[in-house]
């Protein structure tokens, strides 16, 4: 049995859904014979692992355009039809290249949270109609947030029995173990917030640099410390433009990308964790991961994030800083009832289980839908 997973991003292993890949593949890797994986190429010189296939992305004289590695990654699919039809199941990541999956019946969908946002452009149109025709039909959908399976009201799905079949919502989990509050910890002479997200416009980061001002404004010293990247392009500038105009400069600390030890040390070291989310996510596995570590996590309300235990704030900083500043003393209870909560719902155990049971059921039922 051979088992194919094809996603935009896999290596380098930087992100959330790259994570959520290598631990769905540790947990596969006695169950089948062989595991690869069709990916977005990184760049021409990365040395990828073995079993990978990377498609191509557009010359960069298109790049311009917003998406266009999306549709350059669904074109170079049609073109691998004959290589994906050679395996007996076949993980999609993201429902957006639903059409280019040759054996539907032997295929999973996976959801990582709602992929468009608030932009009225026609990929954002194409990724919401793809989703309604993947959550429709009576196709395999794994979900990690119950945001996704909204999309459609009961009346929808109640249109078509063979749509409420093999739909499973199945959150991120972490390794309470690895992440411990116990352990090695990164401090400084000044306490700080940690925000652990790649530097994107969806991920919030301006709005965590203008938190961190309306705290100041109300008393509250802290640094930000940002861990991911990249440390380069437009809106990675608007960040460091937003900084100056604040008179932040000795207080936002920008590590790039770090390791998952490293992390874990910052989580432990950090005030408190703040999921500045703005658009596109699912059951944040950083979140997650923080609140294993004892540190009190804070987030919006966005996509997947209201299916976790995190204390929500608004994506307007002023009322942000101000629930903040309400529960300040009241982080240590907080940080407790978050890890407890964490350990009994998001383990690893009940993830690896319920995949397990989803696996199993498909390699029974191939070719039936």
């Amino acid at each position: 049995m051979n088992l194919l997973h094809i996603t935009m991003y896999h290596y380098p292993v930087n992100g959330g859904q790259q994570v959520y890949i290598e631990q769905l593949n540790k947990l596969l890797q006695n169950r089948f014979e062989r595991i690869e994986t069709i990916q977005l190429e990184v760049s021409k010189i990365f040395d990828y692992p073995s079993g990978v296939t990377s498609l191509k992305r557009f010359p960069k004289i298109f790049r311009i355009f917003r998406d266009s590695s999306w549709v350059a990654f669904l074109i170079g699919l049609y073109r691998k039809k004959e290589y994906i039809k050679s395996f007996d199941i076949v993980i999609v990541h993201y429902s957006f290249f639903y059409n280019a999956i040759p054996n539907k019946s032997k295929a999973i969908f996976v959801s990582h949270g709602v992929e468009w946002d608030g932009y009225l452009n026609p990929i954002n149109y194409f990724r919401y109609w793809m989703a309604r025709k993947v959550l429709l039909s009576s196709n395999y959908v794994v979900a990690n947030d119950t945001n996704f399976l909204k999309i459609l009201d009961r009346s929808e799905l109640g249109k078509n029995d063979t749509s409420n079949k093999n739909k499973f919502y199945i959150p991120n989990s972490v390794d309470i173990q690895r992440y411990s509050k116990y352990g090695e910890s990164i401090t400084f002479n000044q306490e700080y917030i940690l925000v652990p997200r790649n530097i994107r416009k969806d991920r919030g980061i301006t709005l965590a640099i203008s938190i961190l001002h309306e705290l100041k404004n109300r008393g509250i010293r802290l640094k930000l410390i940002v861990a991911g990247g990249p440390l380069k392009g437009l809106y990675y500038f608007k960040c460091k433009m937003l900084i100056e105009k604040y008179k932040l400069n000795e207080d936002v600390v920008f590590l790039g990308s770090i390791s998952q030890e490293m992390l874990i040390k910052y989580y432990r070291g950090s005030k408190l964790t703040l999921i500045p989310t703005l658009a596109m996510e699912g059951t944040s596995l950083s979140a997650l991961e923080a609140m294993s570590c004892g540190s009190p996590t804070f987030s919006t309300n966005v996509g997947g994030l209201l299916d976790l235990p995190t204390e929500k704030i608004s994506t307007v900083a002023q009322d942000a800083a101000e629930s903040i500043s309400r529960k300040w003393l009241d982080l240590d209870r907080i940080s407790e009832i978050q890890r407890l909560k964490v350990s009994k719902h998001f383990n690893n155990n009940k993830w690896n289980q319920t995949w397990l049971n989803v696996i199993n059921q498909k390699m029974e039922t191939r070719g039936d839908g």
